[in-house]
């Protein structure tokens, strides 16, 4: 019995580097790859009557070199939390490998809104996806993993997920890549849970105050909900103010451990802190 989180690509849809940006926080990234942040997808592996089961969270622009990086060889199941471009684009990488190797429809777990989109937008693939409606607060399970959809503050339809394991429910991860404050009941529904994964697109002012979190409102907002352990993702360390990733170690020192940067390739034990 195991189950992981892997963080696939922990950046916005510019990317660290950006191609035409040459701040500190883009320098780094060239100068050490380590830091390189890709678009904002998450993979998790559970382990059922010893059957490895590879579900996505977001299919991000950059799916091909992810998948690559984190060798990953196939596909069960891919799960949407909405669909703004750098959280679908990569959908189009998987066509041939459902034709050639899968030679069966992934199933696709994705809000009405979500649905809509891609039917629209990868028609020519509808024949090797296989549409799942999910709704609010209607939890579902995917081998051996549930997922509890909450909704998120950022455009309508869109989700972050309370995700535990079938055989372990007292242990519980929250993941919201796009989100402002959450409603209430998203709210009280992972206060408190083991691990929580929160939006922390900018450093300094804040764009889209509806729409995503700030690095510091991200970071108030976890001691907020009391979790366990928080990671920040979805980061751009490029606007509005350039961060680097030694900078942000400091900023969070004072959280001893208990709040850290995602990073792409950084794997989570689902089952314990």
């Amino acid at each position: 019995m195991s189950a992981y989180l892997k963080f696939l690509g922990t950046g916005t849809s510019t990317g660290v580097p950006a191609f035409y940006c040459d701040c500190p926080a883009c320098k780094e990234a060239i100068e050490h790859p380590q830091h390189a942040r890709g678009g904002p997808s998450v993979l998790i592996q559970s382990e059922l009557e010893s059957v490895q089961f590879n579900t996505l969270i977001d299919t991000a622009q950059e799916l091909r070199q992810q998948l690559l990086d984190a060798n990953v060889t196939s596909v069960d199941a891919i799960i949407y939390t909405h669909e703004h471009n750098d959280h679908v684009a990569g959908l189009g990488t998987l066509e041939y490998y459902v034709r050639l190797k899968r030679k069966q429809s992934i199933p696709v777990y994705a809000g009405a809104s979500v649905i809509t989109y891609l039917k629209s937008h990868f028609d020519f693939m509808e024949d090797c996806l296989e549409f799942n409606e999910i709704k609010a607060f209607e939890q579902f399970e995917l081998a051996g993993i549930t997922y509890l959809p909450l909704p998120a503050t950022h455009n309508p339809g869109c989700f972050g997920f309370l995700i535990s394991h079938s055989y372990s429910n007292e242990f519980k991860c929250a993941y919201f890549p796009d989100t402002s404050r959450l409603p209430k009941e998203s709210e009280d529904a992972i206060r408190g849970a083991d691990i929580i994964i929160l939006d922390a697109t900018f450093n300094g002012d804040n764009w889209m105050p509806k729409k995503h979190l700030s690095i510091d409102d991200a970071i108030n907002y976890l001691v907020e909900l009391e979790c366990k352990q928080g990671y920040l993702t979805h980061l751009s360390m490029t606007y509005d103010t350039p961060i680097t990733v030694g900078e942000l170690a400091q900023k969070l020192e004072i959280h001893h451990g208990k709040i850290k940067t995602a990073s792409d390739g950084l794997r989570i034990n689902l089952l314990s802190c």
